[in-house]
Order: structure tokens, then sequence, then C-alpha cells
């Protein structure tokens, strides 16, 4: 697949703005901090649409959201046929998740289809153009992040959450508790539309580098931050104000 490479990046500057987040490798660690990304905005395909529609009039918004969702449907059934698809942005691999023992080839329960998604040359060359600037912002959480949230104990998922269903985070320091440190604390998932919060009351477990939740049943379909809000301290005893811990990545409803 032949893919052109756009020439926006000639006429328009990128700017990610960046606040620092504290990262404590070991208890040992100081000094040390990681790049939190402020996106401000998350589109849809609809956000995108109207974007084309305003580039070219004489696209109708309608047309292009069914081409992109007929499109994707496609891509989704041929990579699940097993093939390896370029969209011209990403290059999407069938892989095996999960170690076997032996050669009978027995596939078990922790033997699980899955999706390697790779940039394409014309995307990381678009990405080349961005430039970074620090906000100022310093992030501090004593050591405490969010590494991941998954649908299951051995993989990452591809930010696609389902209401009703469990997320396993994982993370250092993430135990959820209220101020008296015996309760739960509260994790909400946050709209990037609206700002308007989710907040689940169902802990399936709740540990220091594990938490496992169930996802709010009424989450309209919508882009989302995961936010962990803890009194957890590693002394036992409970923080005088609570530490709001946010995942790095986004979280989609479809």
């Amino acid at each position: 697949m032949f893919f052109t490479r756009s020439k926006m990046s000639t006429s328009a500057q990128y700017v990610w703005l960046f606040d620092l987040s504290e990262l404590n490798v070991d208890d040992s660690s100081t000094n040390s901090y990681y790049a939190l990304v402020n996106s401000l905005n998350s589109y849809s395909v609809s956000d995108i649409a109207s974007a084309i529609e305003a580039d070219r009039t004489d696209l109708r918004r309608q047309t292009i959201e069914t081409v992109v969702n007929l499109f994707n449907e496609k891509v989704m059934q041929k990579v699940c046929m097993g093939g390896i698809v370029n969209t011209g942005l990403a290059v999407l691999r069938p892989t095996i998740r999960g170690k076997f023992i032996g050669t009978t080839g027995q596939v078990t329960d922790d033997i699980t289809p899955n999706i390697v998604i790779n940039s394409t040359r014309s995307l990381r060359n678009e990405l080349s153009e961005v430039k970074l600037k620090y906000s100022g912002n310093v992030l501090t959480s004593g050591g405490s992040m969010i590494g991941s949230v998954s649908s299951s104990d051995d993989g990452e998922v591809a930010g696609v959450i389902y209401p009703g269903e469990f997320v396993i985070i994982k993370g250092r320091y993430i135990k959820c508790v209220d101020e008296t440190g015996r309760g739960n604390g509260i994790i909400s998932f946050v709209s990037l539309s609206t700002s308007e919060s989710f907040e689940t009351s169902t802990f399936a477990h709740n540990g220091m580098n594990k938490v496992i939740v169930i996802v709010p049943r009424n989450l309209p379909s919508d882009s989302y931050k995961l936010m962990l809000t803890t009194y957890y301290s590693r002394s036992g005893v409970p923080l005088k104000n609570a530490r709001i811990l946010e995942y790095s990545k986004t979280l989609i409803v479809e």
C-alpha cells in the first residue's frame, strides 16, 4: 500500500505541552521524572469528519463518517482473519500472546490472540515536526504511579474499556483508600469532552500495586481519563492530603 505524506506540517506547527511527574524506580531514586502530555482535546470520527468538511466543502461530513466507519470495519475483519494491514498511519500485525510448554501446540486460557500496532514512516515523519514545551508543572506523587490499565492480568488494553466489565489497574503504591485508611478511595472516569466525572463503587481487589474495579455501567460513549484518589501511605498512616494519580493514556468507550 502506498501512502503520500501530507504537507500539513509545513504550514502548521505542532506543540505538545507537558508536565513532569515523579518517577521513583526504587526507594533510593531521587530527582527522576517522566513527562505527561497535556492532551486537552480528544477527537471522534465525527470530529475528524467535520474538520475535513471544513477544509473540503465538496465532501459531506456524513459521507466521510460512513466511509471511515466502513474502512475501520473492513480493517478489523482483515486483521482478525490473520492479515497484516497497513492503514497508512499504522501497521496492524496479528500475534499470539502467551507461552507454550512443550511442542504440542495446545491452546490454553492464557494463550490469546493479540494485535500489535506500529506507526508507519509517514506518521513518524509527521511526528518529527512536533515541538515539546515544558508547562512548568511538577506533579509530586511520592513514587506512586499508574503503569497500566488492562482487561486481563497479562496485557494492556488498546485504550478501549467496556461499561460493567472489570479493569485491572497496575502500578506502584496505588492502593485506593479513603482518609481513614480503611475504606475504599475514589476511582473516577472523567469525560474529556464534558469534564463529567463517573465514579466506580465496586472494588474486586485493592492492593498496594494492583487494583481491580468494575467500570461504571452508566458510562456513555466518549473518551476518558482515569483518576485515582487515595490517602494511602507506605508508613500505614493515611496521608493528610489526598494523592491524585492520573493514567497517562486515554480510555475510550465506543
